[in-house]
């Protein structure tokens, strides 16, 4: 009959409207996954910058002390026996 026939499309109406609602939640989701993942790796980069900011500064650093370390001239004769004091390393700092 023409009543089961519209109910019948009225059912498969419902189900695909289900379906699409169910599809859009779900790609709202995959969404929202891929927003915190590009923010993570923003995140990374910016973090991978200032290791890289943090790394250089340390090289200039070491290469200035070697330059400095360079002025010194120790004569190994004269030098005294090396011992670790506590007391004369604590007047010093």
């Amino acid at each position: 009959s023409l009543a089961s026939q519209v109910n019948d499309i009225d059912k498969m109406v419902r189900r695909i409207s289900d379906t699409a609602n169910e599809q859009a939640s779900s790609l709202k989701m995959v969404s929202q996954a891929v927003g915190d993942m590009d923010q993570v790796t923003q995140q990374n980069a910016a973090m991978v910058e200032e290791a890289n900011a943090a790394a250089n500064s340390l090289l200039a650093e070491a290469r200035h002390m070697m330059t400095l370390q360079q002025r010194f001239v120790v004569d190994d004769a004269a030098a005294p026996p090396s011992r670790y004091r506590p007391a004369a390393a604590k007047e010093m700092a």
